[in-house]
């Protein structure tokens, strides 16, 4: 039983002798406060956000951090600080973690995730970003989490959506203020608030406007000194500039006839890759460095001119004879070796029942990239070879090629089906490594547009992994290239397909 004299809890709190009067003391009544009353057990007491105390753990002033770590803070984000509002902080948080956890790992061939991933970004940091990259960020892990899960409720759809776009706006308002002020046209956070933009605006694909983007960062990047300039001199900015320059190439062989400028440009690639691109595994392209470069040049002869094989252009139908030739002999199994020996299968990729890619794995990847580029060069650069019903008997002999061999179109037919043959051959046997599975977006195109409108089998193939492709990755680029085929390339014959008139507007088929 309770004692008469027993003092309430608040009397207690501050030392003062209670009169114990039930069920309220006079003097909690006097000091205008609740009275706690006299239970056992002591009452839990709201205390207003930021005023809690603990006499265990005495609150700590956090130390500032030295002039090392906000560099190397820093130059991980490639910004300068500017700390988001307090209302928005959650979302932010909340889109970075989701990020980190279900985009990161996906944007190396290796699927390292976590911080040795140079693509992680670590939530302590969120106030050295800039405002326009963090909101490109959140909308990006929005438009994966409506990707990935088609089975949501429409009304979570249409708020998932909302937001989506909400913080795409934020993201373009942003940058905005940054090209409002000519001091900041050539910073890190100009720079990166456009490639960041413009790998949302890939990932929803919002119409063809992603070539803006690329334009955009084509221009800050030339008045910051050119590629090559940037690469050296501002190494923390390299993973960025590896995603804007696949983009550049990419999307340009997807493309109506590229624009000889942008081409032009694209050959600086080739004397840097082995800084910028390194052998291709952190990247969400996998594709041997040496392969990658002959798209840039297969990019630039079309650039160039229409059709190689006219009569006034000799040299440019050699440079494409030695492109096809450098691609065919390109070594893929030693590539295939020395990637397998030098990069393990992360942990977590295992804990996810992904197969480790092993030397298969990887020399498969390597013969797909192999094949659909030969497809490419032969497709865009020799059309009269592109198709099932090739040139005519007259006019089968091209050219001698540097060695001796005549190169003809009946050769150059036959060199496009065999690579047709394997690269289908290569993408089934890739399904048995899911990790690589989710890296062959921009080979499955290349191969659906030398597929034959009655091969049913093939074509529900293609569409089937774009689709896998889409749900994994949760990107809608799978999506825009089922539309491509299905409406555009397979409604025409194959000897009708002359690949510059395949394409009515900028594509690109890549993560």
């Amino acid at each position: 039983m309770e004692s008469k004299t027993r003092q309430c809890w608040a009397c207690r709190r501050h030392r003062l002798v209670c009169d114990a009067t039930h069920p309220e003391c006079r003097k909690c009544a006097a000091r205008g406060i609740d009275c706690p009353g006299y239970g056992i057990a002591k009452p839990v007491r709201w205390v207003p956000p930021q005023q809690a105390r603990s006499k265990i753990q005495p609150q700590r002033k956090p130390a500032n951090p030295s002039l090392r770590q906000i560099r190397d803070i820093a130059s991980r984000a490639a910004v300068a600080p500017s700390l988001p509002a307090s209302r928005e902080l959650t979302e932010l948080l909340e889109g970075i973690q989701y990020y980190n956890s279900h985009i990161c790992p996906d944007l190396a061939a290796t699927g390292i995730g976590g911080p040795k991933s140079p693509h992680f970004m670590p939530p302590e940091a969120i106030s050295f970003f800039p405002s326009g990259t963090l909101q490109s960020l959140v909308s990006v892990a929005l438009c994966h989490r409506l990707l990935q899960t088609v089975d949501r409720p429409a009304e979570e759809k249409t708020a998932l959506t909302a937001k989506m776009h909400q913080h795409a706006g934020l993201a373009i308002k942003a940058l905005a203020i940054f090209l409002d002020k000519p001091e900041k046209h050539t910073s890190d956070a100009t720079l990166a608030c456009v490639i960041t933009l413009m790998m949302a605006e890939i990932q929803a694909a919002h119409s063809s406007g992603w070539r803006q983007h690329v334009d955009g960062a084509a221009a800050v990047i030339r008045l910051c000194g050119g590629l090559s300039h940037i690469v050296f001199e501002r190494p923390h900015m390299r993973h960025l500039l590896r995603y804007y320059a696949i983009v550049d190439v990419l999307g340009c062989s997807t493309s109506p006839r590229p624009n000889l400028e942008t081409t032009r440009n694209q050959l600086e690639l080739m004397n840097i890759m082995s800084i910028l691109y390194g052998n291709g595994l952190d990247t969400c392209v996998p594709c041997p460095p040496d392969l990658f470069v002959q798209i840039v040049r297969v990019n630039h002869l079309r650039a160039q001119l229409e059709n190689v094989t006219s009569p006034s252009s000799s040299d440019r139908l050699s440079a494409a004879l030695d492109i096809l030739r450098r691609v065919k002999a390109y070594p893929v199994g030693q590539w295939a070796a020395e990637v397998a020996l030098c990069n393990r299968t992360p942990l977590s990729t295992i804990e996810r029942g992904m197969s480790a890619p092993g030397f298969t794995g990887w020399l498969a990847m390597a013969k797909i990239f192999q094949c659909a580029i030969a497809i490419y060069c032969i497709s865009s650069l020799f059309p009269g070879a592109g198709g099932a019903g090739g040139a005519d008997s007259d006019s089968d002999e091209l050219r001698a090629d540097d060695t001796g061999h005549p190169a003809t179109w009946t050769a150059l037919a036959q060199a496009r089906q065999n690579c047709l043959t394997i690269l289908f051959d290569q993408l089934r046997n890739i399904k048995d490594f899911l990790q690589l599975r989710k890296f062959v977006l921009w080979p499955l195109v290349v191969a659906g547009t030398q597929v034959g409108s009655r091969e049913e089998t093939t074509k529900t193939f293609i569409l089937e992994e774009l689709s896998w492709i889409s749900r994994a990755v949760g990107i809608a680029a799978p999506l825009v290239a089922k539309g491509f085929l299905q409406k555009r390339v397979w409604s025409l014959e194959l000897e009708e397909r002359k690949w510059d008139e395949l394409f009515d507007q900028a594509y690109l088929f890549a993560l």
